[in-house]
């Protein structure tokens, strides 16, 4: 594959079309291969996704803007922003690289498991309140009754199915604000989506789609990646 269109395929593997059997949209899981806080500190997620994206492919610490505008590159907080915009645009998901009927089988069978450790818990909970030593004997009992069954329910449970993350078109597209100096509780201006500045002026150059496949990439074009 041209250096050119697989620089395509990791930032935008999913604005292209399949070519040749091939589906570029994996190729965006390198934005996935980062820190996920599983809705915590999604904030650092982006932060996480920006570098990765300015860092590895640009050479530039645009991460640095996400306080303070640039003190030496012309990059302001406004950039740093508007491309966090684009990545809280997306959704994290993890795609099971298995036929469904295999990763049904799975989920069943630890659906299974899951339930019968349930059941564990509360039968060891039983044990700990009985009012009686006859109750107790009896719990015990019931105990190690579950402990046999849980585990051969793990002999029996399939092999864990591969999962390939990427991220997707989230539920929410929207912009979001400057946080001035950092803080998500002061906010600023609101930064459209949209790639660095200076690279995306009239008369600089700009990431285009249009010119993935030839010699025209990268193009003179105020193109930009907005979701």
């Amino acid at each position: 594959m041209p250096y050119d269109k697989f620089v395509v395929a990791q930032i935008a593997g999913d604005l292209l079309e399949p070519s040749a059997g091939t589906d570029p949209r994996p190729a965006t899981g390198l934005f996935a291969l980062g820190p996920v806080y599983y809705g915590g500190a999604v904030l650092d997620e982006y932060d996480d996704r920006v570098d990765t994206l300015c860092r590895g492919f640009l050479g530039l610490t645009v991460a640095c803007a996400r306080c303070h505008d640039h003190k030496f590159d012309p990059i302001s907080q406004q950039d740093y922003y508007a491309l966090s915009g684009v990545f809280a645009s997306t959704a994290y998901k993890e795609y099971p690289q298995a036929p469904a009927e295999v990763v049904q089988r799975y989920d069943e069978a630890q659906a299974k498991l899951d339930k019968k450790n349930s059941e564990l818990k509360r039968k060891r909970r039983a044990v700990l309140e009985a009012k009686s030593d006859e109750d107790k004997t009896a719990a015990k009992a019931e105990v190690k009754a579950i402990q046999t069954e849980l585990e051969q329910l793990k002999k029996e449970l399939p092999p864990k199915v591969p999962l390939r993350p990427r991220p997707h078109r989230g539920k929410s597209i929207a912009n979001m604000k400057v946080h001035l100096r950092g803080n998500p509780a002061t906010l600023g201006a609101e930064a459209p989506r949209r790639f660095i500045e200076v690279l995306t002026n009239p008369d600089g150059l700009a990431l285009s789609l249009r010119g993935a496949g030839g010699s025209s990439w990268p193009a003179r074009s105020p193109a930009r990646r907005t979701r």
